[in-house]
């Protein structure tokens, strides 16, 4: 259910209110998917300093290192604070952010806040000019549980663990590529493959391998793709 609602602004008192940025909400949004009847799959679920979706192929969550401080967003009077974990659905956040100024040099409106108003749950943006108030529909809080579809990390011993960092410029430049190579309906799916330093040289294989990298390899109708991505050097 959406409601929108123009007024002007006032400051927030005390109260801890869950303010969300827009780049946490942006960053999530396309990683939710209409064609599927499960609500959590076309939602973000948000708790304080958190932001998380999916679309059952892919999660993603973002964390706010900096979240802003009690009293920072001009609100809505009457708003009470609520910090209990909630369902946005795609189309209020898309509707957000609309909202929200793409660039601004107040930091803070570039942010939505969740708050409560009696037994309802709202999401407000404001450009100190206007603000704009949906009413989120909690009847249906269900989302997958994070951790247990994200492996194991360095800190668990008894895992192994490789990390690599790309720059995003080359994740961005490879999708270009795939989606180039596709010539028709199905799309490909991808492979990935990281190599590790080896000895300088392989006997068995008759080769050498002196760096690490991440390799790509891709399926399509009609193209095959191979690409490899050199990890950025710390």
């Amino acid at each position: 259910m959406l409601t929108g609602i123009a007024a002007g602004a006032s400051l927030c008192g005390g109260g801890y209110i869950m303010i969300i940025r827009r780049a946490s909400l942006a960053a999530a949004l396309p990683v939710t998917t209409a064609n599927d009847t499960r609500y959590f799959l076309n939602a973000v679920r948000c708790t304080p300093g958190v932001v998380e979706a999916t679309n059952g192929h892919l999660a993603v969550r973002m964390t706010d290192r900096a979240p802003f401080a009690d009293g920072d967003f001009p609100i809505v009077p009457g708003t009470e604070s609520h910090a209990a974990p909630v369902l946005i659905p795609a189309e209020a956040v898309t509707s957000a952010l609309k909202a929200m100024p793409k660039k601004s040099t107040l930091a803070i409106l570039q942010t939505a806040f969740v708050g409560k108003a009696g037994e309802a749950v709202t999401l407000t943006t404001t450009d100190l000019q206007a603000r704009q108030t949906i009413t989120i529909d909690t009847a249906d809080r269900t989302f997958p549980d994070f951790a247990r579809v994200t492996p194991k990390m360095a800190t668990d011993t008894t895992v192994d663990c490789l990390s690599v960092k790309l720059g995003v410029e080359v994740l961005e430049t490879l999708l270009k590529a795939l989606k180039a190579s596709q010539t028709g309906q199905r799309q490909p799916t991808v492979t990935l493959t990281l190599t590790l330093p080896a000895a300088p040289k392989d006997e068995a294989n008759h080769k050498r391998v002196t760096e690490d990298a991440l390799i790509a390899e891709w399926r399509g109708e009609d193209i095959d793709g191979f690409a490899v991505m050199m990890p950025c050097r710390m």
